[in-house]
C-alpha cells in the first residue's frame, strides 16, 4: 500500500502524461484535412452545369437574376509532359455549342494539379458563320509559375477554378501567384452538405459517394472567392459558387461522369 507521499510522488509523475496525451488528442483533432489530388484517369469524363448571375446592367430593361444553364463537358484525353513531369490534357467543351462557341485544353499537373497551360480554341467558320476571330487556337503556358490554385476570371460561364492539392496545410497563401495574391482554406465538412448536390446525381452516384466532404475556398486581394464541396470519390466539386465582392455570381452542380 503506499504512503501519502508516495501517492503524492505518483501524481506529480502522472501529471505531465495527462498534458501529454491532451495536446496529443487536441492535435489529433485539428488534423489537417485530407487535399490529396481526385482520382483521375484517362478516358474519365464529367458533365458540370453553371449559371451566372446576371445583374441586368447589360441589356437595358432586363431584370437581375440567374441565367440559362451552361454544360460544359471535361474529359482526360492523355497523360503527356510538360516541363519534364506529367500532366493531365484535359479537354473541356460546351455541351451545345450554339450557346457558346469556345472550348478549351488545360494541363493539370498529375502531383497537384497545377494549371500549367491553357488552349483555347476558337470556332471553325462555316458557311453561314464564316467570321474568323481570331486564330484557331491560343495557347497560355505559364512557365516558371510558382505552384498556386487556379483562379481566372476570363470566362464567367466557365467553372474552372481548380485548387492547389497536397498542400500539407489547412490554409496558405501565394504571393507569387499568377493572378496576384491567393489564400486557399480547407475544412472538413459533414456529409449534410451533400444537401447542395444535384438530387438526381447524388442519387444516382450513392454507392460512389464516400464520407469525406471538403470545402476548399481560394480567395484573391479583391474579395473575389470561390467555394468547392469535394467529395473523395468524385473527379470534380459536386457543388461550387462564386462570391464576387458583394453577391453570388456564378453557381455549378456535378451532373454526370463516365469513363469512354
Amino acid at each position: 500500500m503506499l504512503t501519502r507521499n508516495g501517492r503524492i510522488l505518483v501524481r506529480y509523475m502522472l501529471f505531465p502524461l495527462l498534458i501529454i496525451f491532451t495536446l496529443a488528442g487536441s492535435a489529433a483533432g485539428q488534423a489537417i484535412p485530407s487535399l490529396t489530388p481526385p482520382a483521375w484517369s484517362v478516358g474519365d469524363w464529367w458533365i458540370v452545369e453553371c449559371q451566372v448571375y446576371d445583374l441586368g446592367k447589360v441589356v437595358k430593361g432586363a431584370k437581375p437574376g440567374w441565367r440559362a444553364p451552361q454544360v460544359w463537358r471535361f474529359q482526360v484525353e492523355k497523360i503527356e509532359q510538360l516541363a519534364g513531369q506529367p500532366y493531365y490534357v484535359v479537354a473541356v467543351k460546351p455541351v451545345k455549342a450554339d450557346t457558346y462557341p469556345y472550348s478549351f485544353r488545360f494541363w493539370f499537373r498529375v502531383a497537384d494539379r497545377f494549371v500549367g497551360r491553357r488552349e483555347l480554341i476558337h470556332p471553325t467558320p462555316t458557311l453561314t458563320k464564316s467570321r474568323v476571330i481570331g486564330p484557331p487556337v491560343v495557347t497560355h503556358d505559364f512557365p516558371g509559375q510558382a505552384a498556386a490554385p487556379f483562379l481566372t476570371d476570363e470566362f464567367p460561364t466557365l467553372p474552372l477554378t481548380m485548387p492547389l492539392f497536397d498542400v500539407g496545410q489547412k490554409s496558405v497563401s501565394f504571393a507569387a501567384a499568377r493572378e496576384g495574391e491567393l489564400t486557399q482554406t480547407v475544412e472538413e465538412v459533414s456529409p449534410e452538405v451533400m444537401a447542395k448536390a444535384n438530387p438526381d446525381f447524388a442519387a444516382k452516384m450513392r454507392a460512389t459517394l464516400t464520407t469525406q466532404n471538403v470545402l476548399i475556398k481560394v480567395r484573391n486581394a479583391g474579395n473575389v472567392s470561390e467555394s468547392q464541396y469535394w467529395n473523395s470519390g468524385l473527379p470534380f466539386p459536386f457543388y461550387g459558387e462564386r462570391f464576387d465582392q458583394t453577391y453570388t455570381s456564378r453557381r455549378y452542380w456535378l451532373v454526370d461522369t463516365g469513363k469512354n
